[in-house]
């Protein structure tokens, strides 16, 4: 099953304080027992992937740290197997004093497939300040 080392290797192809864009290639590791993406694996790639892009508003003076979760959702839109590549594009919706909207979505982008959008999701982090003073 995933876990941590299926972050580990997603490459960063983009960094803007809006918009992250990364790329993994599905692995064995990373599918359900039927080879297909596992949901819970999309689920860590949003999260993680967002966090990342929040965490990059630091430069704005909105984050200090990657935040806190509040709201996570997401829609499956269709499969991905092993060997499959995909871009996972995260951007920011709209940020707050306090919560930042992010939405991701994951294409498939493996050279002789069809390009697919495989799902897309919605991710509301808190905006948690770490700053010594501030805890």
């Amino acid at each position: 099953m995933f876990g941590g080392h299926t972050w580990r290797r997603v490459k960063l192809l983009s960094v803007s304080p809006d918009c992250c864009v990364f790329q993994l290639t599905v692995q064995p590791e990373d599918a359900n027992p039927i080879g297909g993406l596992h949901g819970a694996c999309i689920a860590q790639l949003i999260d993680m992937g967002t966090s990342v892009l929040v965490k990059c508003m630091s430069e704005t003076g909105f984050q200090y740290g990657a935040g806190v979760s509040t709201e996570l959702n997401i829609s499956f839109v269709t499969g991905a197997v092993v060997g499959d590549i995909l871009e996972i594009e995260c951007k920011v919706v709209k940020r707050g004093k306090y919560l930042a909207y992010t939405m991701t979505q994951l294409k498939r982008v493996t050279p002789n497939k069809k390009p697919a959008v495989v799902a897309f999701g919605g991710h509301t982090k808190f905006n948690l300040d770490t700053r010594p003073n501030n805890l």
